[in-house]
């Protein structure tokens, strides 16, 4: 369900939460460190059940709730390459451990494929590195696309690419 947005422009603007329709609809937000990253939205058709010590727990919860989706976002940021949202270098590394301990354990197909895109360099002194990005973004989304859901696409330097498909061969 959708967060009307006026409702959600208030749970942005401060710690805070509320009743809703006859205690229907309990709206909690959820800050960390200062930061709005997020609400909680609970619904009910009994309004016994939605009250104020039920407010009170999720009170309660809320920083704890706040800080994991933190953390995640954390987690994620540090994954990921910020202009084409692939995996970066820094989870390729541990995720080649895996892949080859993976691969020399079982009977199954794996492939690791590099891929370079050529001239971009020539297309970023030519054309601009607003161009050049464009065009990194451009692979990026044909590689999440259209390779398999059991394949990983990872963004290793400038214009050089990593795809590890597992249990899947590449041809």
């Amino acid at each position: 369900y959708e967060i009307d947005s006026a409702i959600f422009e208030k749970l942005k603007e401060a710690n805070t939460s509320f009743f809703q329709e006859n205690n229907r609809q309990f709206f909690r937000s959820l800050f960390c460190n200062g930061v709005f990253i997020g609400a909680l939205r609970f619904i009910s058709n009994n309004p016994f059940i939605l009250n104020n010590l039920f407010a009170e727990k999720i009170d309660v919860l809320a920083g704890s709730i706040a800080l994991s989706f933190f953390h995640f976002k954390l987690y994620e940021m540090a994954i990921t390459d910020p202009l084409t949202a692939l995996y970066n270098k820094r989870y390729l590394n541990t995720e080649l451990e895996k892949f080859f301990k993976n691969s020399m354990g079982t009977q199954r197909d794996s492939s690791l494929v590099v891929l370079d895109l050529d001239y971009l360099k020539k297309i970023n002194d030519t054309r601009g590195h607003e161009t050049g990005d464009r065009a990194l973004k451009v692979v990026s989304k044909i590689m999440k696309e259209d390779i398999p859901g059991t394949a990983s696409a990872f963004r290793f330097g400038g214009e050089e690419f990593v795809i590890l498909f597992t249990e899947h061969n590449a041809e």
